[in-house]
């Protein structure tokens, strides 16, 4: 992925998934997937393997859940689990 599309990805999850975007998730994928489309202008074209493999290198991963880096949207508990794991 090209240094743009990846800004672009970040982009769309930081602002359609503030609550954290669950990974293995047809929907969440779905969601993204029509998410990106009207953010960016076109669509996201790779796979689903290739999504969530993406989407985990722009944040923190708990319980098989992304939460996105510099976002205030990380429940306490969960900062804290992450904290002391």
């Amino acid at each position: 992925m090209n240094s743009q599309a990846f800004i672009q990805t970040k982009n769309v999850l930081h602002q359609r998934f503030p609550k954290g975007f669950r990974l293995e998730s047809a929907i969440e994928m779905k969601r993204f997937r029509r998410f990106y489309a009207d953010m960016v202008g076109c669509e996201y074209e790779d796979s689903d393997e290739v999504l969530a493999e993406e989407n985990s290198s722009c944040g923190i991963e708990y319980n098989n859940k992304i939460f996105f880096t510099g976002t205030s949207s990380i429940p306490r508990h969960t900062k804290r689990n992450c904290l002391f794991h």
